[in-house]
């Protein structure tokens, strides 16, 4: 399987046992999620949607950038 990565923020609310949030990687809409499973799903899902550097024109090295440019 060829090389993936991409850089994901997360905002995390907990309550004692209980976490919701939002997950973005600046490329697709940022995702919400409620609880350990939701995060997790979350996590696969945008992972999922990261195109590998085969994929990518002009950069079959480097990984995808966020949308935005960087920092």
């Amino acid at each position: 399987m060829p090389r993936r990565s991409c850089e994901i923020r997360l905002s995390v609310d907990v309550e004692d046992d209980d976490l919701a949030g939002v997950a973005d990687d600046g490329i697709v809409p940022p995702r919400s999620f409620h609880g350990w499973l939701g995060l997790l799903a979350t996590l696969d899902a945008l992972l999922a949607a990261v195109p590998s550097a085969a994929d990518v024109a002009g950069a079959p090295d480097e990984p995808p950038m966020p949308h935005g440019g960087g920092s």
